[in-house]
């Protein structure tokens, strides 16, 4: 699934009267990918906005969230290295959960 084909079925379901919008949360992270780009193209993103998606994949964003509204949540830490890694793990304790970022749909 590409950006051009929602635009295409967009461009086609248009044809027939204006659309709502489209749903971005069913199917996976390849749709959560698009909705910033839907938007940027005047497609309606329905639910949650690409705004939103954005802050829950960016985990030291999410995490920023949590805190501000003193919500408790895990120790975590975001790393680009291997080394930044190792010194998260290593200050959390293990075991340990690594996950990537920018990944919600899977």
């Amino acid at each position: 699934l590409t950006l051009e084909d929602v635009l295409e079925i967009v461009h086609a379901e248009s044809l027939a009267g204006p659309i709502a919008g489209v749903v971005v949360q069913l199917g996976g992270q390849t749709p959560l990918g698009l909705s910033q780009a839907l938007k940027d193209n005047g497609v309606p993103v329905v639910g949650t906005s690409p705004e939103a998606i954005h802050a829950a994949e960016d985990r030291g964003a999410f995490g920023r969230v949590l805190a501000e509204a003193g919500l408790p949540a895990p120790k975590h830490g975001t790393a680009t290295t291997f080394a930044e890694a190792k010194a998260i793990a290593d200050e959390i304790g293990y075991p340990v959960l690594v996950r990537p970022s920018y990944v919600l749909g899977g």
